[in-house]
């Protein structure tokens, strides 16, 4: 219940059409089951039970037709038109009979019938063969012969077609049995459907009333209660828009006074900015100007690192020449000391050792060659380390100049800094002091703007409250109802309205 108090104008509808759906649709399947059922049944009736027992009915008679024919033989001449007919009527009757059971046992379903089935087809063949002796006894047209097919005909084929018959009565009784429990099935259907249907149209009536009072009654009380929070609501707005173009006034007033003043004020201090800003945009610009020369200076004292650095390995270098030039006198002087020996065996041996001194003459002469040569290029590395080590000292020198002038630079870079970072923070302070004072002036100026166009849109909220009221009486008129009693709760029920007033103009800030 509560769920339906709490539910909307739309939903409670949706509803209530919800549970006439399922009402029609209950007696939509009530019909059509017990229209299937009833269907069911008078198909089981007919085409069953009445097939079933018409073709019972059109075998006995082929058989009572066949047994006239067989019967009629007794009394006519075999060479006459008459008995050739007779035969005839008996073959055709026999094979109507065997056809119409075949067809009957087609359609048998029932336990009764299926058990007689057999016992007939058993009592039939034992007919026939005794009717079979008939014919044939009686073709052979001869006194014995007449006689022996009237003994058979009038007692053990008689019995067997009674017997025959019997068993057809009988599977023609159980047929009608079922076809009449079949037509009291449909019977009860039919009472039951009724039952059903008359009981759903009632249920349904019952559920419509219902649901027609609850929807009356769920959409009338909340209309009410609106009608009378609206009314109520209507009368506070009248009386506050008075109040709404009193205030408005009285604020424009102020606030344009208040506007004058604060725009000069932001003017000055719009001033003092840009002073500012301009002083601190030329720290900026002289701190990163140190910071250049400063990183200039770095880098120079970096790149005499680095030749400093050469110049040690080119002295490292020249000592190492020095001593492989040493390693080369010495092998000078081997040369020249294995030379002389090679001279002095070549004498020995006289003239076979002539060329072999030519040679050694030579390797000697090569040798006094390389070591002169070594010897000068070792006068020559001598006095390029000399050389060496004095610039190195000199770029020393240097490198120690630049560090003290990078140390300075960077003490001189690190108070341009704090000034640069002193006048930043001061021009933004006083950037921030003239944003607010333009905020202020901008607030103010839209207050302004706000107050004169309240007294236009308290005329407006006052046209809006004879509109509600207007609502209210269409309301009230939809509704069946000329006055509307005010409920205590009204005013806790339905909060007052928001109402919209129309978008105001955001103006700008004069400079």
């Amino acid at each position: 219940m509560n769920t339906y108090k709490g539910a909307t104008v739309g939903t409670r509808l949706v509803w209530g059409f919800a549970i006439m759906i399922l009402i029609a649709a209950g007696i939509g399947y009530a019909g059509y089951r017990s229209s299937r059922e009833i269907k069911a049944r008078l198909d089981a009736v007919f085409n069953v039970q009445l097939p079933g027992i018409d073709f019972l009915v059109e075998a006995d008679r082929d058989f009572q037709q066949l047994l006239v024919a067989e019967r009629s033989m007794m009394f006519s001449r075999v060479d006459s038109d008459d008995f050739k007919a007779l035969v005839d009527a008996y073959e055709e009757n026999a094979a109507q009979a065997l056809a119409r059971w075949n067809k009957y046992k087609a359609l048998a379903i029932s336990e009764k019938e299926l058990a007689l089935i057999p016992e007939f087809e058993e009592t039939h063949q034992q007919w026939q063969k005794i009717s079979r002796q008939v014919v044939d006894n009686r073709l052979e047209d001869t006194r014995q012969g007449r006689r022996m097919a009237l003994d058979l005909t009038l007692g053990p084929a008689e019995e067997k077609f009674e017997a025959m018959r019997d068993i057809i009565d009988q599977l023609t009784e159980i047929n009608l049995a079922q076809a009449q429990t079949e037509h009291e099935k449909a019977g009860t259907a039919y009472r039951w459907a009724q039952i059903w249907l008359l009981g759903i149209v009632c249920v349904g009536i019952v559920a419509g009333l219902l649901v027609m009072w609850l929807i009356h009654r769920g959409i009338t009380r909340p209309l009410t209660r609106m009608i009378a929070g609206l009314r109520d609501n209507a009368g506070q707005v009248s009386g506050a828009t008075e109040q709404i173009s009193a205030a408005g006034r009285s604020l424009a007033e102020g606030a344009s006074t208040q506007a004058a003043s604060i725009e000069q004020t932001a003017a000055t201090m719009e001033q003092m900015s840009a002073l500012t800003q301009k002083n601190a945009q030329a720290v900026k610009e002289a701190d990163k100007m140190m910071k250049d020369a400063g990183h200039m200076v770095e880098n120079v004292n970096r790149q005499m690192l680095q030749m400093v650095e050469a110049i040690s390995r080119i002295s490292s270098s020249s000592e190492e020449t020095i001593k492989i030039v040493k390693t080369i006198d010495e092998i000078a002087f081997q040369t020249n000391l294995l030379a002389l020996n090679a001279a002095v065996e070549a004498a020995r041996a006289g003239e076979a050792g002539a060329g072999f001194a030519v040679v050694a003459d030579e390797v000697r002469n090569l040798a006094i060659r390389a070591a002169e040569a070594a010897k000068n290029t070792n006068q020559l590395i001598e006095s390029t380390i000399n050389e060496v080590k004095t610039g190195t000292e000199l770029t020393q020198q240097t490198q120690t100049a630049f560090a003290d002038n990078t140390k300075k630079s960077a003490m001189i870079a690190e108070l341009i800094t704090e000034i640069a970072a002193a006048s930043n923070e001061q021009a933004n302070g006083i950037s921030q002091i003239g944003n607010a004072i333009a905020d202020m002036d901008k607030v103010t100026q839209q207050n302004a703007a706000h107050a004169e166009q309240t007294a236009a849109a308290s005329g407006l909220l006052h046209d809006q409250a004879n509109q509600v009221q207007a609502f209210v009486n269409d309301l009230l008129a939809m509704i069946g109802r000329q006055t509307v009693d005010q409920p205590a709760s009204a005013q806790t029920a339905l909060p007052a309205p928001k109402m919209a007033l129309p978008q105001l103009d955001q103006p700008r800030a004069s400079r």
